[in-house]
C-alpha cells in the first residue's frame, strides 16, 4: 500500500485528439516491404507522411521516429535470421516501442507460430485489400497514436504485463498527465523516473521521454 500526497491527475483530463488533418500532417508512416507499395500514389494524394523502407531492416531503431509501421508479413527483415520474417519483425518492435501503432498486411497463411508473433499487430490487413480500407484503417491509427491517454495505456499495459510494481507505475503516468497538460516534458524525469528499476523498464520510459512525449506536445500546440 502506498498513500497519494494530493489529488492526483486524472487520465480523463489528457483524453484529446487533434484534427485528422493535422494527425495526417505531423504523424510519420513507415512502410517495410520488399515491393513498392501499391497505394503510395493515393497516400500522398490524401497528405499521409507516408516513408517506404525497404525489406533490409537490420535494427528496431530504425522505426523510432515512426509512429505507425505498416509491415509485410513475407520477405522482409532478412537480417533477424528469423523464418517468421515480417510476424518477427513486428513482435520486435512491439516489445521495444509499446506505444506504436503497428499493422501486419500479406496475402498469406501461417503456421500457429507466425500467428502468435502477429498478435503484436494492432490490425492486419490482406495485400488484396482496397485503398478505401487502408484509408479507414490508416485514419483509425493516426487518431490512437494522436490521443495521449491512448498512447499511455499502450505503455502502462506493457509495463503491467512486465511485472512493475502499480506504485511506480503510478508515480510515471502522474508525470505523464502533467507534461502533456502543461506541453512541458521536462516535467518528465526519466533519470527520477527510472531509480531502482530493471534495464528493460529504464529503456520504455527513456523512449517515452525522448520520443512519444515530444511528438504529442508538438501535436497538442
Amino acid at each position: 500500500m502506498y498513500l497519494q500526497i494530493g489529488t492526483p491527475l486524472r487520465l480523463q483530463e489528457i483524453d484529446t485528439t487533434p484534427s485528422l488533418e493535422r494527425l495526417k500532417r505531423d504523424v510519420s508512416i513507415a512502410i517495410v516491404d520488399d515491393q513498392v507499395f501499391r497505394y503510395m500514389g493515393e497516400l500522398r494524394a490524401h497528405d499521409y507522411q507516408a516513408t517506404e523502407l525497404g525489406a533490409d531492416i537490420s535494427s528496431v531503431k530504425q522505426m523510432e521516429a515512426y509512429s505507425i509501421v505498416a509491415c509485410d508479413i513475407r520477405g522482409v527483415a532478412p537480417k533477424f535470421g528469423s523464418k517468421q520474417e515480417g510476424a518477427h519483425l513486428i513482435s520486435e518492435i512491439r516489445k521495444a516501442y509499446p506505444d506504436k501503432y503497428l499493422i501486419a498486411y500479406t496475402g498469406s497463411t501461417f503456421d500457429p507460430s507466425v500467428n502468435n508473433k502477429l498478435a503484436s499487430a494492432d490490425s492486419a490487413i490482406n495485400k488484396d485489400a482496397s485503398f478505401d480500407f487502408w484509408h479507414t484503417e490508416l485514419e483509425r491509427a493516426l487518431t490512437a497514436v494522436g490521443n495521449p491517454r491512448e498512447r499511455w495505456l499502450r505503455f502502462r499495459r506493457s509495463l503491467m504485463l512486465d511485472g512493475l510494481d502499480g506504485w511506480k507505475i503510478s508515480n510515471i503516468e502522474q508525470a505523464f498527465i502533467k507534461s502533456i497538460k502543461s506541453g512541458r516534458d521536462d516535467n518528465f524525469n526519466p533519470e527520477k523516473l527510472s531509480a531502482g528499476l530493471t534495464d528493460p523498464h529504464i529503456q520504455l520510459i527513456a523512449t517515452l521521454a525522448k520520443n512519444v512525449l515530444p511528438s504529442l506536445i508538438k501535436l497538442a500546440v
